[in-house]
Order: structure tokens, then C-alpha cells, then sequence
């Protein structure tokens, strides 16, 4: 309880009985709070207090004396020392309300927390101060920023995408993988709105989608292609209090092998149904060239139509033949070859022809192990290969053509042009049978070459550009 013979001899006088009454009474309710309480004069002294802070302290009245400030300097934490100084000095000289949080160390040597609310009466020459003890608080807190800061720590480490916007667009957090997406630090883009950085996202799937999430406060989940990441996403939008969560995954690969597989499929098809028509177109071809070959003979006159009709049935014959190959299941003749050996052979013709039309081709051979291929289909796949970099590249130009092998089960045969590389909107369709962007092509060359390489248990892939093309042939080891 309070001794109320100490509050009353410090309580300004005269008093009336009814006043006295009045303080007896709210000491009695300040004894029975919880919080703490304390009346401090202008030099430090404490002039009434409910006994509660020593009791929070842990400090039996037989031991310490507190009826100053100073008293409890020594309770304080020495971090906080300073600025409890400070906050109380500046009451005082202000005027000001303050509140301050202190952190002390109890008799028991546990750390608790209190909450102080200063509240100076300059004219009467001392300062009222409401202590609240925040150690629950403040370990909630403490455990809120760890589990943050787990939280933080596991989105960081994550391979995906993941940033959070506000309800107004605005950056809120950024793990590390988005800050390399974005191509900027995190400090640089939180609190600045995603349109304003990126306005050319505007008007896309992914300004609806996010919006959308925003506005619903539902999950929104979408796949697309991002100009400015340069790749295929697979994107997640999760609402949270105040805006949205996303996480982003790049498919790119997920959506090259979806299209190789759709790829192979059309290419599987067109076999079966090469493997059923060819026959029956080429049988009334042979027996044409037959009769024209006899009509050629008796028609001299006309000897040169004859043999104009007699080399485009060959030439027909030549496809049908290219067809036929597409329905192909496994080579037909693999022996170990080394394709340093092959490409030897081989480029001097392509060079040849470059050579023709003021074109060089560039030949960077590496030491490779064998492979277990059919000579014929594969030298047949780089000339190919070769031919149509030569075609794309303008005269005073470089095919480059190299051999590697960095990949522990696979060589690999690159084939470089500085054309002008594919168009986007032709990307997909390449290697699908009949499609060419040349006037006189049959689109089967590659198609042949793809079925030939994925026979062989290999593969067939490219980068392209503005300044040109890589085709790279992988195949495994003999």
C-alpha cells in the first residue's frame, strides 16, 4: 500500500478536508492499478509513487532506496540510459508530453520492458509519469520480426520470382531473384509504383491479371510470355492485406520441351502418313518417267520438254524420297565415326561454295571421342545445316562452324551465320515439315535433319538474334 503520511506531507498546503479526502481516494485507486505511477519534482525526486514499480523491479523496501530518478538509473539497460535521460530532461525543459520505452534489468537479473508516458505540470513544478509494463509486447514483437525475418530469409533463397505490391502498385518487397529480374537494387524500387518503372508491361496479361487480384482479392494464376524478362512465366498472384504477393517461375524450358514434344508428335504423324502415301504416289511416277523416256525417243524435236518433264518427276521423286525418310524409326547403318573426320570432308565443298559468292566458312575442330552415328544421314544433316547458313548470310560474311565436347555424354557441332536471324513469330514452327521461308524450299530439310538427330538418340537446338544464328547438333557418345 501507499503511505499516505509521505504523499501528504509533500502535497502543497493548506488543504481542505474534502481535497484530502479526494487524494486519499485516488491514491487508493493508483494502489490498486496494475500500472505504475509516479510524481517526480523538477530535481529528480520522486514525491508519491503506488509502490509498483519497486514490486516490478524486484526490489524488497529493506534494501535500495527509489525516491529519486537516479535511484533507477542502475535498473536501466545501459543502452537505454542515455536516451531515458534525454526524454525525461526534455519533458521538463518543453513542457512537452513524451513517451519513451525502457528496457531494464530487474534484482533477478530477468530484462523486462515498461512504457512510460511523461506528462510535465511546469507550473506546479513536478511531472506525473504512467509506467505499463510491455515485456509480452515486446517479446511478441521480437518473435513477429524473427519469424519476418525467417520469412524473408526462405523467399530469398527461393529460385523464383517473388515481389509484393501495395494496393497503389507500389514495390513492397523484392526477394533476390526478383531483383535481378528487374535489373535493379531493392532500395531503388521499393515504394516506387510498378507501371511508372515499367510502363511498357502496361496494357498487358500481366497489369489485367495483377489488377484483377487486386480488386477480386483472389488468387490469380496465369502462364506468358514477358518481353522484358525475355522468357516464358508461370505466374501466381496471391492477395494479401494490402495488395498482392507474386511469384514468378520461369518455363521457359517446361514450354521448349512442350513444343518439341508437339513437334515430334505432327512429325510422327506426317511419317505414318508419308510411309502410307509415298509408295502410291511414286509407283504411276516411275511409269510416267518410262513412257516419256520411249516418247523422248521417237520425238526428237521436242527432246528438251521431254527432258524438262523427265527432271522435274525426278525432282519430285527426290521429295517423295525426303518424305519417305520422315517415317523413319532408327538408323540404319550406325558405325563409330569421329565427326571432326566427317566435318574434314565435308566443308571444303561448303567452302567452295562460299568462296563463289565472296562468303568464308570458318572451320575450329576440338578433340572429340567417337560417335555412334550413320555416316551418311549425319553428313548429310551438317550439309544441311551449313547450306542454310551459307543461304541467310550476305556476301563478305563468316559461317562459323565449331566442335565441342563439354558435356560429359554428348559432342556438339555449332553452326554459326551473321544473317539476320529467325522472326520471332517463325521460332516455333522451325523443324516442322513443309514450312520454309524460302521461295524455292520444300520445308523438309530441317524436318529431316530434327527426325535424323532424334533417332540418333540426339538433339537439335538454336539461339538466334538480330546478328544471327547458332544451330547446335548434340550427340551422345559410340
Amino acid at each position: 500500500m501507499v503511505k499516505k503520511r509521505r504523499i501528504k506531507h509533500r502535497l502543497p498546503s493548506p488543504l481542505r478536508q474534502g481535497q484530502i479526502d479526494a487524494f486519499e481516494m485516488s491514491t487508493n485507486f493508483f494502489s490498486l492499478s496494475t500500472d505504475m505511477f509516479l510524481i517526480v519534482n523538477r530535481d529528480g525526486s520522486i514525491i508519491g509513487d503506488n509502490g509498483k514499480l519497486r514490486l516490478y523491479l524486484g526490489v524488497p523496501e529493506d534494501t535500495v532506496s527509489l525516491n529519486t530518478t537516479a535511484s533507477l538509473i542502475p535498473f536501466i539497460h545501459p543502452n537505454y540510459r542515455e536516451k531515458a535521460i534525454q526524454s525525461f530532461c526534455h519533458a521538463f525543459q518543453e513542457g512537452a508530453k513524451q513517451n519513451m520505452e525502457v528496457r531494464y534489468t530487474c534484482a533477478d537479473g530477468a530484462d523486462r520492458w515498461i512504457s512510460w508516458s511523461l506528462s510535465p505540470q511546469l507550473d506546479r513544478g513536478f511531472m506525473y509519469c504512467v509506467g505499463r509494463d510491455i515485456t509480452e509486447k515486446k517479446r511478441m514483437e521480437r518473435e513477429l520480426e524473427k519469424s519476418n525475418e525467417n520469412l524473408s530469409n526462405l523467399l530469398g533463397s527461393i529460385t523464383d520470382v517473388c515481389f509484393a505490391i501495395d494496393s497503389e502498385c507500389r514495390f513492397t518487397y523484392l526477394n533476390d531473384e526478383a531483383e535481378k529480374a528487374f535489373g535493379h537494387r531493392r532500395a531503388e524500387l521499393l515504394g516506387k509504383n510498378i507501371w511508372s518503372l515499367y510502363p511498357h508491361i502496361q496494357d498487358t496479361i500481366f497489369h489485367r491479371e495483377y489488377g484483377r487480384a487486386i480488386a477480386e482479392r483472389r488468387q490469380v494464376s496465369f502462364e506468358a510470355y514477358s518481353p522484358f524478362f525475355e522468357r516464358w512465366s508461370g505466374i501466381r498472384v496471391y492477395p494479401t492485406r494490402d495488395g498482392v504477393l507474386i511469384y514468378s517461375r520461369d518455363i521457359s524450358e517446361q514450354k521448349k520441351l512442350l513444343n518439341e514434344i508437339d513437334r515430334l508428335e505432327r512429325l510422327n504423324l506426317i511419317g505414318q502418313m508419308a510411309g502410307g502415301i509415298g509408295h502410291e504416289i511414286r509407283n504411276p511416277m516411275t511409269t510416267v518417267r518410262g513412257f516419256l523416256q520411249v516418247l523422248s525417243t521417237k520425238h526428237r524435236e521436242s527432246e528438251v520438254h521431254f527432258d524438262l518433264m523427265i527432271e522435274e518427276l525426278d525432282r519430285a521423286n527426290g521429295i517423295i524420297t525426303d518424305f519417305l525418310s520422315l517415317s523413319k524409326t532408327k538408323p540404319a547403318n550406325r558405325q563409330p565415326h569421329n565427326l571432326n573426320r566427317l566435318l574434314e570432308n565435308i566443308v571444303p565443298s561448303i567452302q567452295a561454295n562460299a568462296y563463289e559468292s565472296k562468303k568464308e566458312v570458318l572451320l575450329e575442330l576440338n578433340p572429340l571421342p567417337d560417335v555412334l552415328i550413320d555416316k551418311k544421314e549425319i553428313c548429310r544433316v551438317l550439309l544441311n545445316l551449313m547450306q542454310n547458313a551459307l543461304d541467310v548470310t550476305t556476301a563478305g560474311g563468316t559461317i562459323h562452324v565449331r566442335t565441342d565436347h563439354r558435356e560429359p555424354r554428348h559432342v556438339t557441332v555449332s553452326i554459326r551465320d551473321n544473317g539476320p536471324g529467325i522472326a520471332p513469330e517463325n521460332i516455333g514452327r522451325i523443324g516442322t515439315p513443309f514450312f520454309t521461308t524460302k521461295a524455292d524450299g520444300t520445308g523438309l530439310g530441317l524436318a529431316l535433319s530434327y527426325n535424323t538427330i532424334n533417332r540418333h538418340g540426339g538433339k537439335i537446338e538454336f539461339d538466334t538474334c538480330a546478328q544471327g544464328t547458332t544451330f547446335y547438333v548434340h550427340l551422345p557418345l559410340a
